[in-house]
């Protein structure tokens, strides 16, 4: 790994890098985070997990980590480790009907938003990590949440794209789109989801806060 500065170091098998302030975080191979100094390349932090986003996002100076599967649980914990030292906040682990695998981790006002391999989209507490509610959807979810205003979006391999309350977890739509989809981007005039099969056969739709599609 080489910035223009000129230092350089051995990164491994860096598959994705973001640089968040003065810390530049990489993903090696799929199981191993780590941060070091935009400055001067000095390794800041290393934990063995993945990232539970699209890649290391750091908000709000916090790094969202899958961990390693608890022995009794089955579960994958959310680990919440500061970008800087790698420290941890706090983990999130629930007991559910199947094991806790998650897909996607966003963070918004108050609460971070966890979507679940099984259909489960969980609110915990952005501070302690303790849940706030849960919402369960009949599909499998493979993608992180998208949050646009008071609403919260996430894709169901089902066939469906969920909008659910924020601060509650009420429903309040389910919008019928092709099977497979995920959410590629989302604000206050609406959604735009990718779908597909495979990835040679992609689509894009526009829809409005309603549903409507475009």
């Amino acid at each position: 790994m080489r910035l223009d500065d000129g230092w350089s170091i051995e990164a491994g098998h860096t598959t994705e890098a973001a640089v968040h302030g003065d810390t530049l975080c990489a993903v090696d191979g799929s199981r191993r985070t780590t941060a070091f100094a935009v400055s001067d390349g000095s390794e800041r932090l290393h934990r063995d997990m993945r990232p539970t986003t699209d890649g290391p996002r750091v908000s709000d100076e916090i790094l969202y980590l899958e961990s390693e599967q608890e022995n009794q649980t089955g579960n994958y914990p959310v680990i919440a480790v500061t970008a800087a030292e790698g420290s941890e906040r706090w983990r999130f682990s629930v007991p559910v009907d199947e094991p806790l695998v998650p897909t996607g981790v966003v963070a918004s006002g108050d609460a971070v938003y966890i979507t679940e391999y099984s259909g489960w989209l969980y609110a915990v507490d952005r501070v302690d990590g303790t849940e706030q509610w849960r919402y369960s959807t009949d599909g499998e979810t493979r993608y992180r949440p998208v949050v646009v205003d008071d609403s919260v979006y996430f894709a169901s391999m089902d066939g469906n794209v969920n909008a659910v309350d924020a601060t509650g977890g009420d429903r309040q739509r389910k919008q019928a789109v092709p099977p497979r989809t995920r959410i590629a981007a989302g604000n206050g005039q609406g959604l735009i989801v990718r779908g597909g099969n495979d990835e040679e056969n992609q689509h894009f739709s526009a829809y409005t806060p309603d549903g409507t599609e475009l």
